[in-house]
């Protein structure tokens, strides 16, 4: 049995031209029976903008501190802090057209172990995940974009960015991104955005392969006949593995939902998603090895008032690895969700 709760605030104070925006959360986390897996996880940010007419300045920082997983490929619930920095400018040069500019840094910092063959919660397989993952990257980005109609706009960004690691040294790398978007206003039937670009990664160690291909970011919802939602999600770039054998793996996710009013208050959702992992070695080490995520869900849910809704989900999860077969599992589970706010969709 386990259950989490997710209490989230968010604060706004616009003064004039001022708007500060400061958001809280924080996940109560409780497991039944494998105590080792409970845990309060917290996250802040906040971010102020400033409306000079044609300028618009920002700047904002959010933390994070939680034992959440930090993707599909780690299972470990480790304990991390990161902290993300934002700075800004973007300009209206004419009715339809802005660009902007603007930096970034974040930090991944994971607690460090003594010794893994003692400590499980701050290492995975026998890694320290603080030495393979601890790492600060800075950015510095460009972009424009045309507004093509008052619900569609277009763009392109260019970012180069430039990644230091505290130990593994020899992964840091420079990236540079070319990025068309193209985003829809949520005041649309099809709304979110969609972005697909190209990266090129260059790492500093000669015994590690260089990445230079296609990234997509797609996050985008249809509503169909006033009663069909359907939300697709597709991403694919390069993450840095924990294994410092296999530096980076190529990670593409597709996951798609599909939410039907029923009649009145009732509605049932459907949801499948697929992540695949392609990892990389250095030269000369093992061939290309592959790790398949799959997951599968149905639920059904009642709005009993306009922001409060409830439901039962129940999803089936398949990994399957080439990369240590041990990690292979089938993962079934039957939940209840109760979403309270103005976010209950």
């Amino acid at each position: 049995f386990t259950m989490t709760l997710s209490p989230t605030a968010e604060l706004i104070f616009q003064p004039r031209r001022l708007k500060v925006t400061y958001t809280q959360a924080t996940d109560y986390v409780y497991f039944q029976t494998y105590k080792s897996e409970r845990s309060t996880n917290l996250s802040s940010s906040v971010r102020v903008d400033l409306d000079l007419g044609v300028l618009h300045p920002y700047i904002g920082t959010t933390g994070v501190n939680t034992r959440a997983r930090l993707n599909n490929e780690i299972d470990s619930r480790a304990r991390h802090n990161d902290r993300t920095y934002i700075a800004g400018l973007s300009a209206n040069l004419f009715a339809r057209t802005s660009v902007s500019i603007g930096v970034r840094r974040l930090t991944t910092g994971f607690e460090r172990a003594d010794d893994c063959a003692v400590t499980t919660q701050t290492c995975f397989r026998g890694q320290s995940l603080a030495d393979s993952l601890n790492s600060r990257l800075d950015a510095v980005e460009g972009g424009m974009r045309l507004a093509l109609t008052p619900l569609t706009s277009v763009g392109v960004q260019v970012t180069k960015e430039r990644q230091i690691f505290d130990v593994a040294r020899e992964r840091d790398s420079d990236t540079v991104r070319i990025t068309p978007v193209i985003l829809f206003s949520p005041l649309g039937v099809l709304n979110g955005s969609v972005a697909i670009g190209h990266r090129k990664f260059t790492a500093r160690d000669p015994a590690t392969p260089d990445f230079s291909g296609l990234v997509v970011t797609v996050l985008s919802g249809v509503t169909l006949f006033d009663s069909h939602r359907v939300d697709v999600a597709v991403n694919r770039d390069l993450t840095y593995s924990y294994d410092r054998d296999t530096p980076y793996f190529v990670g593409t996710s597709a996951s798609v939902t599909w939410t039907f009013a029923v009649a009145g208050p009732f509605d049932v959702r459907a949801s499948a998603t697929r992540d695949r992992m392609r990892y990389e070695s250095k030269s000369g080490t093992a061939e290309t090895q592959f790790d398949n995520f799959e997951e599968y869900g149905l639920g059904l849910g009642v709005r009993i008032r306009r922001r409060l809704r409830v439901g039962v989900q129940g999803d089936f999860v398949h990994r399957g690895s080439q990369k240590a077969a041990d990690r292979n599992y089938d993962n079934h589970r039957i939940y209840a969700t109760v979403t309270w706010g103005r976010s209950t969709p």
